[in-house]
């Protein structure tokens, strides 16, 4: 079954999704979460119970800020990656194999770039599927992206390579 070899076509939704995920799977995007619902909450009863609408304002600013601008700076934040970043212009590789997940592109990044990038089995973090993409984590904060819709018919043998070659506890949803 080893190597196995797919190619995958990375766009800016998929960033979007990741940013989204990897913001709202934090505590940080828990508790901000939680302090915008809190401030609009308290922002209506500030206003029902006749207090200063200098607080009201505040409250409903700081609440907006925290509920529409983050998913929409996330948003805008992988637009910007996409087209910034040249290695999305082309379709990317990945190879499973015995050592481990190996990614590589045939773009031309320039004099001392890299266009390949090796992760042992045992140095993945873990592997997540969620509703759009397989993400395979290096750390806490970094992730290979592999869209769901690029890997359709290849789903289950990806997945089975991983159940083969990553530890249980670092396998989510799969």
């Amino acid at each position: 079954m080893l190597p196995y070899t797919f190619s995958v076509k990375v766009q800016a939704e998929d960033l979007r999704y990741f940013n989204l995920y990897s913001f709202y799977h934090r505590p940080l995007g828990f508790f901000a979460t939680l302090i915008g619902i809190l401030m609009f909450f308290a922002s209506q009863y500030t206003y029902l119970s006749g207090g200063a609408l200098q607080d009201e304002i505040v409250m409903t600013i700081i609440s907006l800020v925290v509920l529409l601008y983050m998913p929409l700076s996330l948003s805008l934040r992988a637009k910007g990656t996409i087209s910034a970043n040249p290695i999305f212009s082309a379709p990317l590789n990945y190879s499973m194999e015995e050592e481990g997940l190996r990614f590589f592109t045939e773009l031309d990044l320039g004099k001392g770039v890299s266009t390949e990038s090796k992760l042992r089995w045992e140095s993945i973090y873990k592997v997540v599927r969620t509703r759009h993409e397989l993400l395979v984590f290096s750390n806490q904060v970094n992730a290979f992206v592999i869209p769901l819709r690029e890997i359709q018919g290849k789903y289950e043998t990806i997945r089975d390579i991983f159940k083969e070659h990553v530890e249980d506890h670092k396998l989510e949803k799969l």
